[in-house]
């Protein structure tokens, strides 16, 4: 950017015919280059600047294959030749560069362009707002955790399907978990309501329904529109890097970081406390272990209305320091038994916003079996 900012000709008087496309457009070959420079350097994804490099290269073939087909040009016309040469490649190579640019625009989408900073900030308000106008969405939620000891991979994948309503708060969830030889771990069906302050749950498993009371943010993770409006309101160092689609939905892309100060109670609304705390790390330790967590990578992807289409969360770093925090505390310091995080990933793809039907508790769950919290 320093460099055009430095060479540029500041009284340089371009003209740009919007409604005619880029490769009929009167400039040179020069500003096409570097307009496709431009959006390859700062504007496009990674697999954008793959294929803008494949395209660019398969052109530089085509120029290279149609010059070996002109042959050998006779001495007498060698300089009007290669004149004519040079005026047709110029003008080959400029149609080529805005066909790589447009190519890739297309694939950016239709040649829309990602935000700016000040435009970032403003779609991330209004999605705050409007956020904060949801009764009811849908959501799926994908939790990934990969991990290795030696030679050993342990690979599990738990996708939950969920329906929430607000005020008074109800959900209704179907939860599996594979292996990665695609064996069923597990399988439930969970209906939750709030009750007197509290939160009163129903699960079925092994076909019996049990009942349970527990604190209303027991399920904070499965809460989609709260973990979105917490997200939302403490994201830092982000900025708008593409567009793309969320169930045939046009949506911009934004990747940043979660603040430090609210690392813990994300860590818990992700159930990650609930996790560390079964593998023998307190409170206090994963407390401390946070401090040392560089940053919290969070994407989400939010349409024009503002509704958050997606977002997912990256707790490998955290997942890593739980599991040493958990092996050491076990006693285990051989090297050969080190258990390393492969993949700790969460993702939610919400939808049905404001249009989810009542949600009915049946009959048989109310009458579940109510069993205590430490059973």
């Amino acid at each position: 950017i320093n460099f055009y900012k430095q060479n540029m000709d500041k009284n340089y008087i371009f003209r740009i015919n919007p409604q005619i496309d880029l490769s009929e457009q009167n400039i040179s070959a020069e500003a096409n280059a570097i307009i496709v420079n431009l959006y390859t350097n700062y504007l496009a994804t990674q697999e954008e600047k793959n294929k803008i490099k494949q395209i660019l290269y398969l052109n530089q073939q085509s120029l290279e294959k149609e010059k070996r087909e002109k042959g050998i040009i006779q001495e007498g016309h060698r300089d009007i030749e290669q004149r004519h040469r040079k005026e047709k490649t110029e003008m080959k190579s400029k149609k080529l560069l805005a066909a790589a640019l447009a190519a890739v625009l297309t694939l950016a989408g239709c040649g829309t362009t990602v935000l700016s900073a000040e435009e970032t900030k403003e779609l991330l308000t209004l999605s705050q707002k409007t956020m904060a106008t949801v009764e009811s969405m849908a959501a799926e939620m994908t939790m990934e955790m990969d991990m290795s000891m030696g030679e050993e991979t342990a690979e599990t994948t738990t996708v939950a399907k969920i329906l929430t309503q607000q005020n008074p708060l109800r959900i209704q969830m179907n939860l599996s978990a594979t292996l990665e030889d695609g064996t069923e771990a597990q399988n439930m069906q969970m209906y939750a309501e709030e009750e007197d302050g509290k939160l009163r749950t129903y699960v079925l498993a092994a076909d019996t329904w049990y009942s349970q009371t527990m604190e209303l943010g027991g399920l904070a993770q499965y809460n989609a529109e709260e973990n979105v409006t917490l997200y939302l309101s403490n994201l830092a160092d982000f900025s708008a890097t593409a567009t793309e689609k969320i169930n045939d939905t046009e949506a911009t892309k934004i990747e940043g970081t979660l603040k430090k100060d609210v690392l813990q109670k994300v860590l818990a609304e992700s159930g990650m406390t609930e996790t560390a705390a079964a593998m023998g790390v307190t409170e206090e330790q994963l407390a401390a272990l946070t401090e040392s967590v560089k940053s919290l990578p969070l994407t989400l992807w939010i349409d024009a209305d503002g509704y958050v289409l997606k977002y997912e969360m990256n707790l490998t770093e955290v997942m890593q320091k739980i599991m040493d925090k958990a092996m050491e505390a076990a006693g285990s310091t051989d090297a050969s038994s080190a258990v390393k995080v492969e993949k700790t990933s969460i993702s939610m793809v919400c939808s049905q916003f404001n249009a989810v039907k009542e949600i009915t508790i049946p009959e048989e769950a109310k009458s579940a079996e109510s069993i205590s919290a430490n059973q």
